[in-house]
């Protein structure tokens, strides 16, 4: 969430969301010939400590293809001044959504790292964290799980400033069929297209690498 934000506008939200559009294959042949990406409307409460608003949007799909069930897609919307609590809702149903305000700390470049799942590479890790503090970039690393070891190297180098861990949910649906949601084999590259848009909406302010 942004209070001030050139790119958004002032008290915008940037939702990226992973969901279950239930598109045929014939979709994604439309959007090779130069179809619109569907979209449609979600409706979001939003309070501060005075008041509270409804604001309706209409999310944009951003993942070109229909190999996963569990699709990528990007909405914004304005909310009020000093908001402290957002909720997607439908119908008589609310869904919080957690929120952070994105980072002004102005640096020459940020390094976004896709979500580390099982991570055990420390030798490429010490490799990469000096190169990029050397010529000063910053690493903004997304984390799920990693050996005990390699994560207690990763914190010492976050309190010195030489990088940003955030950590990184892995998607699970109790209960679900995995016809309609499966976490392990119908969310692409464990959500890499959200966790990097996350990393820019975090940066407005600064010079961006991917890596993954």
């Amino acid at each position: 969430m942004s209070n001030n934000c050139k790119c958004l506008g002032n008290n915008s939200l940037a939702i990226v969301l992973s969901i279950n559009l239930k598109r045929s294959k014939e979709n994604f042949i439309g959007l090779q010939y130069g179809e619109l990406p569907d979209t449609t409307e979600i409706e979001v409460l939003a309070r501060n400590k005075t008041t509270a608003t409804v604001v309706k949007t209409n999310y944009q799909r951003i993942t070109p293809h229909d190999n996963c069930l569990m699709l990528t897609v990007f909405a914004t919307l304005q909310l009020l001044p000093d908001t402290n609590f957002i909720a997607m809702v439908s119908g008589v149903n609310m869904t919080i959504i957690p929120f952070k305000t994105p980072s002004y700390q102005k640096r020459n470049v940020v390094v976004c790292i896709s979500p580390l799942y099982v991570t055990e590479q420390w030798q490429n890790f010490l490799l990469v964290v000096h190169i990029y503090k050397k010529f000063g970039a910053h690493m903004h690393l997304y984390f799920i799980s990693a050996v005990t070891s390699f994560f207690e190297l990763m914190w010492e180098y976050q309190k010195h400033d030489y990088l940003t861990i955030q950590p990184w949910d892995r998607m699970m649906f109790p209960f679900v069929p995995g016809d309609i949601a499966d976490a392990y084999s119908q969310v692409e590259f464990q959500n890499l297209a959200a966790a990097q848009t996350d990393c820019l909406l975090q940066n407005p302010h600064n010079m961006w690498r991917f890596s993954n």
